[in-house]
């Protein structure tokens, strides 16, 4: 599965749609957004994790930070993907997908 990068992509004909991907999406007040999906005409270009800095400046969030033995401990900046948000595009994609119920 190739993926493209920025460059590939000509400007204005990429979205970027904020999702929250869970395995209860569906009911109301499911999970965080945690997803950044690419979309290029209708079609999933590439799904990545959601950086907080892209839109704010680290500073302003206020993180913890402590150190410990020697080692300086603080959150990363973007969120983590469950295996099945990686997956989803080729389940969308997939020849074996029931497309009616």
């Amino acid at each position: 599965m190739a993926t493209k990068r920025n460059s590939d992509i000509e400007a204005g004909a990429l979205k970027t749609i904020y999702k929250g991907m869970s395995l209860n999406s569906g009911s109301t007040g499911s999970g965080a957004i945690t997803t950044a999906v690419d979309v290029k005409d209708g079609k999933i270009i590439r799904i990545r994790p959601l950086h907080y800095d892209e839109k704010y400046d680290p500073k302003t969030f206020n993180q913890w930070k402590f150190e410990a033995r020697g080692k300086t401990f603080e959150p990363t900046m973007k969120t983590l993907q469950a295996p099945y948000d990686l997956a989803y595009k080729k389940r969308v994609y997939s020849p074996n997908r029931i497309l009616y119920p």
